[in-house]
């Protein structure tokens, strides 16, 4: 696996050079190509002009004249020259020796040959400076090659210090970044962490809802089996109903259980008709102790989960209707201003260290029994970790023999 160091610094630092040096190589060669051709043809002008002024001495001048300005041309323009008179007599050499051969014929008028000339222009002044030239770029070239790398490094090494000061804040969600790319990846990452966490929280609250509401379909099927085994109750259809309906209620709450698309639980919705239409469903039960609900709601939009609603109103209500005697009476309450759920009740009421102890934990007060058998503490447990988990509020206030009144502020 290759490190984002190998990358980022040996790789592009790697490519850069390869980049610079083809670059510099391919100006070179293209700079000499050019100044090859230019000096090529400076060159011909020069001896086509040396030539022309040669035959022009040569047919008007004396020879002294000639040879004069062949010896100014020489040292004037550092180029070898050696001139013959027409029988192939040497007129003329300069200090050292042209190194070609070729001899330049000149003719006078009517084409009559005069003399003959030599000239060698690779150690003249202009091939000096065409090489110094040369010289120059390449080594003005080098300059800036080896100066660019060293820009180039520290440019790259700052770059991924900065790069690597990004990379180890990822994870942090009020962190500074200098790149927007690594914020962008920091804020999807700290998003699916949080998500992570939510899940997490979310499947361990429905693993206790789930064992809690499924804790009494079991026991009802248990009594039932039990006391058939052992004589006390004789198999009937009526008994194959009430097993069966709570083989439903079981089948029921499996769904929830493994359900995967936990991100839906929580929307922002209003709980207003979702509680009147939860508490129609249960007239008939409210009617077995003749009691009396009364729903009070204005809209309040709260971002929380149907299920986690439900259970809220469930337990809240079903509490009242447990701990109630006949023909007593629950008041739902929703307040759109102060963005608060309240059920009330005329029921058993609570001391005030029932209250205490249902606060630390599942807690069952004696005097409770004598109302509701299958009860186990557990119900408000349930309440306590919605109300925590919503960042909700809650308050109950309750009178022995008078009733309780159970409010919930939400955020």
């Amino acid at each position: 696996m290759t490190s984002f160091n190998t990358v980022f610094r040996r790789r592009m630092f790697r490519f850069f050079c390869g980049v610079f040096a083809s670059l510099i190589f391919a100006l070179n060669a293209s700079f000499y190509l050019f100044a090859n051709i230019q000096y090529s043809r400076e060159i011909k002008r020069q001896e086509t002009s040396l030539v022309s002024m040669v035959t022009h001495l040569a047919t008007y001048e004396n020879q002294s004249v000639l040879l004069v300005y062949l010896e100014h041309y020489t040292h004037t323009n550092s180029v070898r020259i050696s001139y013959f008179d027409a029988s192939g007599t040497m007129l003329f050499q300069s200090e050292a020796l042209p190194a070609t051969s070729e001899l330049v014929p000149i003719y006078g008028t009517d084409n009559v040959l005069l003399g003959n000339i030599n000239i060698d222009f690779r150690d003249s002044s202009l091939g000096a400076e065409f090489s110094l030239g040369f010289i120059i770029i390449n080594a003005t070239s080098l300059v800036l090659f080896f100066g660019g790398l060293v820009l180039l490094k520290r440019y790259l090494d700052k770059q991924y210090g900065l790069l690597s000061s990004d990379m180890a804040k990822i994870g942090t969600s009020d962190a500074v970044f200098l790149f927007q790319d690594i914020e962008s990846i920091n804020a999807k990452y700290v998003k699916a962490i949080n998500y992570e966490t939510e899940l997490k929280t979310i499947q361990e609250h429905y693993v206790r809802v789930v064992a809690h509401d499924i804790k009494t379909p079991l026991t009802v099927l248990k009594v039932y089996l039990e006391a058939m085994q052992n004589g006390r109750l004789n198999y009937s259809p009526e008994i194959n109903k009430d097993m069966m309906e709570e083989l439903n209620q079981i089948e029921l709450l499996i769904p929830r259980f493994i359900e995967t698309d936990f991100k839906q639980v929580a929307i922002k919705q209003n709980i207003s008709p979702i509680i009147e239409t939860h508490l129609m469903n249960f007239a008939e039960v409210f009617k077995t102790k003749k009691m009396t609900v009364e729903t009070k709601t204005e809209k309040l939009e709260v971002l929380i989960s149907p299920d986690d609603l439900l259970h809220l109103v469930d337990h809240l209500v079903f509490n009242a209707f447990y701990y109630s005697k006949p023909e007593g009476k629950i008041t739902v309450i929703v307040d759109g201003d102060s963005r608060s759920m309240t059920v009330e009740d005329t029921g058993l009421g609570m001391s005030d260290e029932t209250i205490r102890n249902i606060l630390r934990g599942p807690y069952r007060a004696e005097e409770t029994k004598n109302y509701n058998q299958k009860g186990s503490g557990v119900g408000y447990q349930i309440i306590l970790e919605i109300v925590k988990r919503i960042k909700a509020k809650i308050e109950i206030q309750s009178n022995l023999g008078i009733g309780t009144k159970v409010t919930i502020t939400f955020i």
